[in-house]
């Protein structure tokens, strides 16, 4: 700042000197300020960095500036020390044996507190602080660690996950506080239900150990506070504020190199750091520090005292300051104010005495008209150079507005997903409380007609409970991108009637009529996931007969031509769902699509629903390489179209050997035909046993059981089983290893997988173990007669 302000009055000195005797002097002048003011002239400055903890990504902009150069060019010999775990953070530059530190938003508490700290520079825009919790303890917010066992290290990262419950309106005394341990497997201890970590860090430690966890993050509830922040002691931006703006300006520099090569920086970690962290490691702490830092969004280092002033907010809401103070000294621009105010004051002195020093040297400098052409080219520069700073000024504003956008777009985000979670919250809890209220009457009656009732109740209520599950399973299968179409021949014909079958029952209570028309020219035996495409239809139909009170639900296929000549043996169906319900306004219509936001809260009142169906079924057309849209009139009814790509056979279908479960009536059970008989039930869990063990007693067979797949290979080797029930899911030795080895000695038993795991690729790998068939649990009455009446009556054939 002294160097301009000098820089400036020799170029207006130089003028008058210029206009009154005609010398030229504006370049020895800016020479001479120059030299004065130049970091190199005394030499380079050794200082300390003292970081937030060990070596790694964090870190990664110091280590680049230091490699790079960049300390150097502005003056600086830096030392980078690891933090020492066993003193406080800030003791270092408290004690000036560091000159700059590493801290995140707590350094807010310390100044507040009133410790001597200038703030110089945001490099992590938003906090990787979070809370980790086992998948398996299902904790999917907040709420659930009440009376929990919950680790975090007190006044130094709590304010976040402390304003985070107090925000909630979770009270410390609702949940126990474990101290810090800094084990970054801490959850590993099962008595431990979260922990705090850094969302760069330990995720990826339990990937490796296989472990599934779940992330709760702070800013999902509104507790937004910066990550790494760059400090230094008040005195030293006392003595030199250009001293401690440079460094930050080398320190910037540094990040922006380390962003744009991290390969580069991965590699001087590891070799010349040597983190405790592999490259695989720090690339991944690199690839989520990105989203922290934002610096597609913001440029590296900005500051903005509106969200200190919330911090500020949210330390005085937890009781951690009583009362405010004032943040006008807490960052490194107020300094450089009063640094601008000195600046005049030393400009003046020194005007005055390089007056008289140019008096003295005038008579050498006479005449000299060869420098004119060089203030015009330095004029030129620093007129250049303002129009960048304008520039960036511009850029800094649109990445502002930017950033507001951003936060908006994130609020709207989290409110759809609190209405998503009330929604979800009701239709689970309306089935699951048929179930406890039927069952409590249950218990309270003695009347048999009674007690059927309330069973069948209890059915229909957990029927219920389980598509919605399905639906959850379903659309977090697709948002991670787990969902793999299958590709089988199948009916066209035959998949439709079957979805007709499946809707006509909903339909005829509402006296609706459900037809269908399947123009000629459509492809019957088709290539594809059937499965897949019956759920998108049931979907709509679903859909079109709970909205229609009166009329009727159509459903139209028809082929399209494709122009492209390499689709060979590729067709294009577009398939009409049309009803003439109550439809739906254009407000509506935006909304129908979008996951986590239901289209009117009303309508999903008066008619329930998760609202994940049609969210759901648009994902799956997509995978078919397909779209989806909808027309539809308040009153009048909608028109849902899709189109789907499938392949297609010119022969018809070859039935298989694989034998497909139905569900039979009471009429269609044959109990006679294996009465007396014995079969194995592998089943580890005591609750599944009763239950599968109940059922196959009734029909008259006799149960030998097997607690895992072990005892099961045990028991084949002494028993001749004509059939063997095999769970999947066990302890010692699983299904699927079982299966294997009962194969190895015998191929005629009929096995059976039976597993709460029901997707394609879970029934795909039983049969590649060698199980004949597979049933999903909860068992069905009617699947497990259907197993029975084909795999043991005295007209079926054994199927290896």
């Amino acid at each position: 700042m002294i160097f301009l302000y000098k820089t400036r009055f020799w170029l207006t000195f130089n003028a008058f000197i210029k206009k009154r005797y005609d010398i030229n002097l504006s370049h020895f002048g800016i020479a001479l300020c120059a030299l004065f003011n130049s970091p190199l002239a005394f030499g380079a400055e050794t200082v300390t960095l003292n970081l937030k903890w060990k070596h790694q990504f964090q870190f990664a902009g110091y280590y680049m500036a230091k490699e790079k150069g960049f300390y150097q060019a502005e003056g600086f010999n830096v030392i980078i020390k690891e933090r020492d775990a066993t003193q406080n953070i800030f003791k270092p530059v408290l004690d000036k044996t560091a000159e700059f530190g590493v801290a995140d938003s707590s350094i807010v508490l310390q100044y507040l507190q009133g410790q001597p700290f200038v703030i110089l520079a945001a490099i992590f825009q938003h906090s990787p602080l979070v809370l980790l919790t086992r998948n398996e303890d299902n904790i999917y917010s907040p709420y659930e660690l009440i009376g929990k066992n919950v680790m975090y290290q007190r006044g130094v990262d709590d304010a976040s996950l402390h304003a985070m419950f107090t925000t909630l309106g979770i009270k410390n005394n609702q949940y126990n506080l474990i101290p810090q341990n800094f084990d970054p497997l801490a959850l590993n201890n099962p008595d431990l239900d979260a922990m705090s970590a850094y969302i760069t860090n330990q995720p990826y430690l339990y990937e490796q150990t296989n472990m599934s966890i779940r992330i709760m993050e702070p800013s999902n509830y509104g507790i937004d506070f910066y990550g790494d922040l760059l400090y230094t002691h008040s005195d030293y931006v006392k003595e030199n504020p250009e001293r401690a703006a440079a460094f930050k300006r080398a320190s910037i520099l540094g990040w922006q190199y380390a962003l744009a090569h991290i390969d580069e920086t991965v590699e001087l970690i590891v070799q010349r750091y040597n983190s405790s962290k592999s490259a695989e490691h720090l690339h991944y702490e690199a690839e989520r520090s990105l989203s922290m830092i934002a610096s597609d969004f913001v440029p590296i280092g900005t500051l903005h005292q509106q969200r200190f002033e919330k911090i500020v907010q949210i330390y005085e809401k937890l009781g951690m300051v009583e009362t405010a103070i004032s943040l006008d000294r807490l960052t490194l621009p107020s300094y450089l104010e009063t640094d601008k105010r000195d600046a005049a004051m030393q400009l003046k002195v020194a005007s005055i005495t390089i007056m008289f020093f140019l008096l003295a040297l005038m008579l050498l400098y006479i005449f000299n008209r060869r420098l004119k052409q060089a203030v015009i080219l330095k004029t030129q520069q620093l007129e250049n150079l303002n129009k960048r700073l304008q520039q960036q000024v511009m850029v800094v504003e649109e990445s502002n507005k930017s950033l507001l956008q951003a936060k908006e777009m994130a609020e709207s985000a989290n409110k759809a997903k609190s209405s998503f979670l009330s929604n979800m919250s009701h239709e689970i809890r309306t089935p699951l409380n048929a179930v406890i209220g039927f069952t409590q009457l249950a218990t309270l009656t003695s009347d048999p007609k009674k007690i059927i009732d309330y069973l069948r109740q209890i059915k229909v209520s957990a029927n219920h409970l389980l598509a919605l599950i399905n639906d959850i399973l379903d659309l977090s299968k697709i948002e991670s991108n787990a969902i793999q179409l299958e590709s089988l021949h199948f009916s066209l014909q035959s998949s439709v009637e079957k979805v007709i079958q499946i809707c006509a029952l909903k339909a005829n209570d509402k006296h609706i009529e459900l037809k269908f028309i399947i123009e000629q020219d459509v492809k019957d035996h088709l290539i594809g996931d059937a499965l897949r495409f019956e759920q998108v239809l049931i979907n709509l139909l679903s859909n079109a007969i709970k909205f229609t009170e009166q009329g009727a639900v159509k459903l139209i296929i028809k082929n399209k031509t494709i122009e492209k000549q390499s689709q060979q043996n590729i067709t294009r169906l577009v398939i009409e769902v049309i009803d003439s319900g109550i439809g739906m306004s254009q407000e509506q219509l935006d909304l129908i699509f979008k996951p986590f936001v239901q289209a009117d809260n009303s309508t999903t009142r008066l008619y329930g629903g998760s609202g994940l169906g049609l969210v759901i079924s648009e994902q799956i057309i997509r995978l078919m390489n397909g779209d989806i849209w909808v027309t539809s009139e308040v009153g009048v009814g909608s028109n849902f179209t899709f189109e789907v790509e499938l392949g297609y056979s010119e022969q018809a279908i070859v039935q298989t050997n694989e034998v497909t479960l139905t569900r039979t009536t009471k009429n269609e059970i044959q109990p006679l035909a294996y009465q007396h008989q014995t079969v194995l039930l592998v089943e580890d869990n005591e609750i599944n046993q009763i239950i599968a063990q109940s059922m196959l007693e009734q029909l008259g067979l006799s149960v030998d059981l097997a607690h895992n797949g072990e005892q099961a290979v045990n028991l084949c080797k002494q028993n001749d089983y004509r059939l063997i029930f095999m769970d999947v899911q066990m302890p010692v030795m699983d299904g699927l290893s079982a299966t294997q080895a009962i194969r190895a000695f015998n191929s005629r038993v009929c096995i059976i997988g039976m597993s709460a795991n029901a997707s394609s690729e879970d029934i795909s790998q039983g049969k590649q173990a060698g199980m004949n068939n597979y049933i999903t649990k909860p068992i069905e009455f009617e699947k497990l007669t259907s197993v029975l009446n084909l795999y043991l009556s005295s007209t079926a054939s054994t199927i290896a």
